[in-house]
């Protein structure tokens, strides 16, 4: 399946399974570009750590699937805001669904 998704067999990808009716996260990625060393997750995060292998940066991909109350998203937030600030030296990239309108 993962073929028909890409369009190519050059690829990677890592997921966090959903909990009840939503909440899963899919990470894909060329593995022609990138190369992944180290993954974690949380509840809302799948967090892809890796080396850019055109020039050797240090990457931290972080997929999000962002809660709908403000509460909750305050908390992502918080520690969205710890994670980048541990890994300041490294390019980092943070995409998925925010639940914002």
């Amino acid at each position: 399946m993962g073929k028909e998704i890409w369009g190519d067999t050059n690829f990677e990808w890592a997921y966090r399974g959903a909990e009840g009716r939503s909440g899963g996260l899919i990470s894909i990625w060329n593995s022609n570009v990138f190369a992944m060393y180290s993954l974690w997750h949380t509840m809302r995060m799948l967090m892809v750590k890796g080396k850019w292998l055109e020039d050797g940066s240090d990457i931290l991909i972080i997929n999000v699937y962002a809660p709908c109350t403000t509460t909750e998203k305050e908390q992502l937030w918080d520690t969205l805001k710890i994670v980048t600030e541990e890994y300041e030296e490294y390019k980092i990239c943070v995409a998925g669904d925010f639940n914002s309108i």
